[in-house]
């Protein structure tokens, strides 16, 4: 949810296709297996992480401001995106699939307390579900707090007007340079909480943005349904709920064609019988994703031409 919730704030709000928090969110988790494997800190690798997005989000916007056109907003993440791949490798010492099952993590602390063991009645699973809800929980609440502020509503002017941003004063390469550096520090925690749950990260992994534009499509869809007359784009509360709401979704449908392919046809390689096998998930899940989007696109079609026969 923190993965989309930054990619949200950098596509929508800054009007900004960043693709550096594909491995913003890597750095994050790489973060997070050098803070336990070599500091034994666990809450230090959460500093590390948001610096490190931090980072990439000021790297990108440095590049943009170079040259601002449309493409070079592409061009700018792509670059950030291919150095920070180089970046993360060296922070892991050319490890690309470093395992700290024994570190001290932040949700292994949390497991192995006192405190966990005389109270907590569920499992370790369910314990870093709801320790993941708090965190989202706690981003969510701090970045309506900032939305709402004086910063935010120059944000949220960086992509609807910017001109308008001119016009007062204000320079639209700084709130860009800020916009992206929130956007790129949320998803390295997100990462972060990521690898402290998995206690493993895989370097060479790529592609967290697809989930992170699918949760972002889905919940422009979903959102509009479930607030119903009271949605307001412009609104904060609204607008924040789109990434969330998107992320939750995105979840639940990768789980539902996961389960579904391997009891339907297994996980093994693709019998004689059947061209079709676990392996084929992710073109099920992109087949289903796409009849997600047709189909909220003519119910709407629908419900507009309804109100305006209603008018």
């Amino acid at each position: 949810m923190l993965l989309t919730l930054g990619f949200f704030l950098s596509l929508r709000v800054l009007k900004f296709p960043d693709l550096t928090v594909d491995q913003s969110f890597l750095a994050g988790g790489v973060a997070s297996a050098v803070a336990a494997m070599r500091w034994e800190s666990s809450l230090g690798g959460m500093v590390v992480a948001g610096a490190l997005g931090v980072l990439a989000g000021g790297a990108t916007a440095g590049l943009y401001n170079i040259q601002r056109t449309p493409m070079f907003k592409l061009l700018s993440s792509a670059l950030v995106l291919l150095s920070f791949y180089s970046v993360n490798l060296r922070l892991v010492r050319f490890n690309p699939n470093p395992a700290f099952y024994d570190a001290p993590t932040f949700m292994n602390r949390i497991i192995e307390s006192e405190l966990t063991r005389e109270t907590w009645w569920g499992g370790p699973r369910l314990l870093s579900f709801f320790v993941g809800l708090v965190l989202v929980a706690t981003t969510v609440a701090a970045v309506m707090w900032i939305l709402r502020s004086e910063l935010g509503v120059a944000l949220r002017t960086v992509g609807a007007r910017p001109d308008l941003l001119k016009v007062s004063g204000r320079q639209v390469g700084f709130y860009t340079a800020v916009g992206l550096c929130i956007a790129n520090g949320i998803v390295a925690l997100g990462g972060w909480f990521y690898g402290s749950v998995n206690r493993t990260i895989n370097v060479h992994m790529h592609g967290y943005v697809i989930h992170a534009l699918a949760g972002v499509v889905i919940g422009e869809i979903a959102a509009p349904w479930i607030w119903r007359s009271r949605f307001r784009f412009n609104s904060v509360r609204c607008m924040v709920s789109i990434p969330i709401i998107g992320a939750g979704l995105w979840c639940l449908l990768r789980v539902m064609v996961l389960y579904g392919v391997d009891f339907l046809f297994g996980s093994e390689v693709a019998t004689e019988r059947t061209a079709l096998s676990g392996y084929d998930r992710n073109i099920i899940l992109g087949l289903v994703v796409a009849a997600v989007i047709w189909i909220g696109r003519l119910v709407r079609r629908r419900v507009n031409t309804y109100e305006a026969e209603e008018l």
